[in-house]
């Protein structure tokens, strides 16, 4: 029985694969999907320096601050240090959905 719809399948699909489409693509459709592609290929190059950008720039601040008020700054050390999990874990969970997404991407292509 499931000969038969398989059969029936690929003969509808042969059959429609033979017609010609019933909508055309606009022009420059193939470099539309090619930047589309190569931009998305990007995307985890540009949320890896995003976030080194975000660690120098919080760096920097806290560099800033020690030398401002030393107390104030070992306070928000001490602060940043208790919550230490939570934010390795917020940077790992980022890093990781951005890494998983490009390889779904990439394997979706091909």
């Amino acid at each position: 029985m499931s000969d038969m719809k398989n059969e029936e399948l690929d003969r509808l699909l042969m059959q429609a694969l033979k017609e010609e489409p019933k909508v055309d693509l606009p022009l420059g459709f193939p470099a539309m999907v090619t930047r589309h592609v190569f931009a998305r290929s990007r995307q985890f190059k540009a949320s890896v320096a995003a976030v080194a950008w975000g660690l120098l720039t919080g760096c920097l601040v806290f560099i800033g601050l020690f030398i401002l008020n030393a107390s104030l700054a070992e306070q928000l050390l001490r602060i940043l240090y208790s919550g230490k999990f939570v934010l390795l874990t917020v940077v790992v969970a980022f890093l990781g959905v951005q890494y998983l997404d490009q390889r779904f991407v990439k394997l979706r292509q091909s």
